[in-house]
């Protein structure tokens, strides 16, 4: 999962810079001394190495009003998970280019030295100055090429389920068919403001010395704000034979992530469901029901990311097709 950052967040004092941070060294102009970055990328690699606990709890109340006619309504509390485990850390990418950048700094200077004639196009002895004049300087600030740029955390995240309301209303013409629609809003806006991730016990001090974290812990914060959603269903159900019933149903609902914070981790896009399925009662006890979901694909093109730069202009699309299937015990 790639995440970046403004140059500012790199909180570590460069030695001997007076007062200079490494975020100020990253972020100046090139004309300046510096290397002219306007956000710093890392990658950070969870997979299976986190978890979660938590807990949450839902109401429901039915109401028939007549033989045909039954409504209803629920509501879900707000639920929060817990995850925790381990993160790698990967700034490899970032360093190598910064790296580059000071390696150009330092031919551009040695040039005005008198010492390379062309920095854009150096002899391999001149390279080779430049470089070891840059590890050397990486050294004075504390930087170890030997470490590399990747390290481990333990890691935190703050995550909560939203709290949803529904209400529904159903109608049954004749004992073999109900017809349903119901409408639910769920309040992204409250648990979606922003993705956190608290990381801990870094164990790289190339990272730890850039960031101003000797400890190795630091907090990221990832925007998210989404919108709340309103979703519409509409099904039926109708009984073939007094141990078949068929279903159908599609929902609606527009779409809650904005095109600036759109990522592939989050693409919670699609609008569009329709859902057909199957359900067969054995002996009046037990009932096997199968469903196909149908999820229509939805495009979100990222637009001015408040994530990262490399998300502007890319287009995120999600499509699903999904099978579903339980069964039911009834004593």
């Amino acid at each position: 999962m790639p995440y970046s950052l403004p140059p500012s967040a790199m909180l570590g004092e460069v030695p001997g810079g007076n007062g200079m941070t490494f975020g100020d060294m990253f972020g100046a102009p090139m004309e300046q001394g510096g290397l002219d970055f306007d956000e710093v990328t890392a990658y950070a690699d969870m997979d299976d190495a986190v978890t979660a606990t938590g807990w949450g709890g839902k109401l429901g109340i039915q109401y028939k009003v007549t033989d045909k006619l039954r409504v209803g309504a629920s509501y879900t509390m707000k639920s929060t998970l817990d995850f925790s485990g381990e993160a790698g850390m990967d700034m490899t990418a970032q360093f190598n280019n910064a790296y580059e950048r000071m390696v150009m700094g330092a031919l551009v200077q040695m040039s005005q030295d008198g010492v390379v004639q062309d920095p854009m196009n150096p002899t391999e002895q001149e390279l080779q100055m430049a470089q070891q004049g840059v590890m050397q300087q990486l050294s004075d600030m504390g930087i170890d090429m030997s470490l590399g740029m990747k390290a481990m955390y333990d890691v935190d995240i703050d995550f909560s389920w939203p709290q949803e309301f529904g209400f529904g209303v159903a109608y049954a013409p004749n004992d073999r068919l109900i017809i349903a629609t119901d409408v639910h809003w769920i309040n992204w806006e409250d648990t979606m403001k922003e993705f956190v991730m608290h990381f801990s016990n870094g164990d790289n001090s190339n990272i730890n010395t850039m960031m101003g974290t000797p400890d190795g812990s630091m907090t990221l914060e990832m925007p998210m704000n989404w919108d709340n959603q309103l979703v519409v269903a509409m099904g039926l159900e109708f009984w073939a034979t007094p141990n078949l019933a068929v279903r159908t149903g599609f929902n609606y609902a527009k779409n809650p992530v904005p095109a600036e914070t759109v990522i592939p981790i989050f693409p919670a896009i699609v609008e569009n469901h329709l859902t057909f399925g199957l359900g067969y009662n054995f002996n009046g006890m037990f009932q096997v029901d199968m469903a196909y979901e149908k999820v229509f694909a939805n495009e979100l093109e990222s637009n001015g990311s408040t994530i990262a730069n490399e998300y502007n202009s890319c287009t995120n699309e999600l499509g699903e097709d999904v099978v579903h299937m339980s069964g039911t015990l009834r004593f």
